[in-house]
């Protein structure tokens, strides 16, 4: 399989605060170096079918994001 970074140019810095970071790190066992890597590896896979400005710009990794939208919405349609 193609390294699919090497097709697609994005040059957003993936930056985390600690409280994702650690968030990260406990929902996939991997450590920073990894965890970036593969953060990095996801956002390049989807932006090539959702080239849209969260995914371009690493939002979909942030706390307040992924809290409000994922979180929330998954408990409404449990409920539903």
């Amino acid at each position: 399989m193609s390294n699919v970074r090497s097709t697609i140019v994005l040059n957003a810095p993936l930056s985390l605060e600690p409280n994702e970071l650690e968030f990260f790190k406990a929902q996939t066992g991997l450590e920073e170096k990894e965890l970036k890597d593969h953060i990095t590896d996801v956002q390049a896979k989807a932006y090539q079918f959702f080239p849209y400005f969260c995914v371009k710009h690493f939002t979909f990794t942030k706390y307040v994001f992924f809290v409000i939208h994922t979180w929330d919405g998954f408990n409404y349609v449990r409920q539903a």
